[in-house]
């Protein structure tokens, strides 16, 4: 079995997928790196934009 980093990020204000119900799914991984970002004031949409500075951050720590 191999086993990957995991990301993941949900802004407070997401339409789509709670805050709860996503931190309740990344409890659930058996990953032992896994990362969970939680960006205040951002929805579903806007995190596209707002995620970039964490996800450069996270992809930079382990793989460059």
């Amino acid at each position: 079995t191999r086993e990957f980093p995991v990301l993941m990020i949900v802004g407070d204000r997401d339409e789509v997928m709670s805050v709860p119900a996503l931190r309740k799914t990344f409890q659930l991984l058996k990953a032992r790196d896994k990362t969970l970002v939680e960006l205040p004031g951002a929805t579903h949409i806007s995190i596209i934009y707002e995620s970039t500075p964490a996800m450069n951050a996270w992809l930079q720590k382990r793989f460059y």
